[in-house]
């Protein structure tokens, strides 16, 4: 397996830039503005499976912005993945975030691959920044409400090519998606 280091931007960062938000939480003296350098944030695990929340704020409203996440270590307990499912506060669905190694042939498309029950997905590698490279592709609530009744030993694969355009294959868990599936969408983009 590859390994790299890891450069990552959360996608709950970047779901906050791309709204014009700023991570906040409420300052508990009355009538002082929010303290933006402390950001209200919790993490939740569920098996392979992490809720992470962050409070977001614009000058209209205060939204709580959430994502799953899983990393994928080798045996030497090097990151050799990321993956984040996220909804950007204006978008209407999630986005399925994939952050992986620079030993990656870019003009070969990348998938995700189920063992049943949900079809291949496929996505672009989008941008290489650093030691990582990104893709994302639309993550429709539907195909979370497919992947969340899956057995959790299903098998689940990150496929692409290397840079040898050799095939390389990267197993992703459903252990503990369902649970963290649920408490994502119960907490996503909630008004507050």
């Amino acid at each position: 397996m590859m390994a790299f280091n890891r450069v990552a931007i959360p996608i709950a960062v970047l779901l906050a830039v791309a709204s014009g938000m700023a991570l906040a939480t409420e300052n508990k003296t009355a009538g002082a503005p929010p303290d933006v350098s402390a950001p209200s944030e919790s993490t939740t695990s569920y098996g392979a499976w992490s809720v992470k929340c962050g409070t977001g704020q614009s000058p209209d409203r205060v939204t709580r912005l959430c994502v799953l996440t899983q990393d994928g270590y080798d045996e030497n307990r090097r990151l050799v993945f990321h993956v984040e499912i996220g909804k950007p506060p204006s978008a209407i669905n999630p986005v399925f975030a994939i952050q992986f190694p620079v030993n990656v042939r870019a003009r070969e498309k990348l998938s995700i691959q189920f063992e049943s029950g949900v079809p291949e997905q496929t996505v672009n590698l989008d941008a290489c920044f650093g030691a990582s490279c990104y893709a994302d592709l639309a993550f429709t609530n539907d195909l979370g409400e497919r992947i969340a009744r899956l057995p959790p030993q299903t098998k689940v694969t990150l496929a692409f090519k290397n840079a040898q355009n050799q095939p390389s294959k990267l197993p992703i868990s459903l252990v503990g998606f369902t649970a963290a599936w649920r408490d994502y969408i119960g907490q996503s983009t909630t008004p507050k």
